[in-house]
């Protein structure tokens, strides 16, 4: 599935991202999800991107900017790896 998330097709990598979304609100993924973190956080990130009004929408979703990467990049692929990184990287702060 990383190498899905990767895909030049973005398609099939916007459904990847959204099944990582889906696999984190599951609570018995959540212990999977958490040790492979160091490997799958990169990988999201680095495909994420971001419009002007994107970050405007999610501003109010984020306590700690520095989670957003650089919105001179351009826009999301989703909404939805956005909140799986927010939420995981809450989850990672209450262990």
């Amino acid at each position: 599935m990383l190498q899905r998330t990767q895909d030049q097709d973005e398609n099939a990598a916007l459904e990847a991202c959204e099944l990582w979304h889906t696999l984190a609100e599951q609570s018995i993924c959540k212990d999977m999800l958490m040790m492979h973190l160091p490997k799958l956080i990169p990988v999201l990130v680095k495909n994420m991107k971001y419009l002007d009004t994107d970050m405007v929408l999610l501003k109010g979703d984020v306590e700690e900017p520095e989670v957003i990467p650089d919105c001179e990049q351009g826009g999301p692929r989703s909404t939805a790896v956005h909140k799986m990184l927010v939420y995981l990287s809450e989850k990672r702060k209450r262990q």
